[in-house]
């Protein structure tokens, strides 16, 4: 194998690969950093009503009380999101993987941009298989908020959690535009437990922001949901909070949303 060759499918092998771990680190940090942001505009959080590890898990739904809210997870979207992915990454690196072998002994071998293809086409073609069997695996996805705690169902399983197991909410900040809703990034959440455990809720749950709302509500403010309005805290107490959200002057985070709540009773 001549030098030549050596270059060219270094090119095409190494480089979309450094490139993807590039721009994976970077995003981290973004993250990291639009956290801390997010983190350092939101209002302190008093101690929490209950201390952690306090009350015992419950056993069944009753005893966390009536439904208050019910959230469903848009499955449909989510794989239809997947399948898009995982066709647009197979036509992509059907595409360009011929046409990148076919370069590697002529003069255009070491054009980089072969490579940022083909790297697009494998992100697309690995999201597209995560989302489809995120698809599958948490097919039937709800959230149910109750009175005294929060309902996980997925393929035919629940998970219970009382509101003192919740030991913190780490939000992603809600981000704007077609690509974030697309992708299901634009209310990414996970709800962590003293135990260890995590809840995570994601975008394609219409009415996320009024979940994790509600959810830090009850955790750290100890409101419970379905009791009576209070003052808003995100728009400066001019609007009024019902059963965890929504405002109705901010529509219950700071910005204009779309609601797609089911309110049950």
């Amino acid at each position: 194998m001549d030098t030549e060759t050596v270059v060219a499918v270094s090119l095409l092998v190494v480089f979309p690969v450094t490139v993807g771990l590039i721009a994976f680190f970077l995003a981290r940090r973004k993250q990291k950093l639009d956290l801390a942001a997010f983190a350092a505009r939101q209002p302190a959080r008093p101690e929490r009503a209950v201390p952690a590890g306090q009350q015992r898990p419950p056993s069944t739904v009753e005893e966390l009380g009536p439904v208050v809210q019910r959230y469903v997870t848009d499955n449909n979207r989510r794989a239809v999101t997947g399948l898009a992915a995982f066709a647009g990454g197979v036509i992509v690196l059907a595409f360009a993987i011929p046409v990148a072998i076919a370069m590697i002994d002529s003069a255009a071998a070491s054009n980089p941009c072969g490579g940022i293809v083909i790297g697009a086409g494998g992100g697309a073609f690995g999201g597209g298989i995560v989302l489809g069997m995120m698809s599958w695996l948490r097919r039937g996805e709800t959230f149910d908020v109750h009175e005294r705690g929060l309902v996980h169902s997925y393929a035919g399983r629940s998970r219970l959690f009382g509101w003192s197991q919740f030991a913190d909410v780490k939000p992603t900040p809600f981000k704007e535009g077609w690509f974030a809703r697309v992708l299901g990034r634009e209310g990414h959440t996970r709800f962590l437990t003293g135990d260890g455990r995590k809840v995570v809720v994601t975008g394609f749950t219409p009415g996320v922001e009024f979940l994790v709302h509600a959810v830090e509500r009850a955790v750290f403010h100890g409101e419970t949901p379905g009791a009576p309005s209070v003052p808003c805290t995100i728009c400066g107490g001019t609007g009024r909070y019902g059963d965890g959200g929504p405002c109705d002057v901010c529509g219950g985070t700071g910005r204009s949303t779309r609601s797609g709540r089911d309110v049950v009773g």
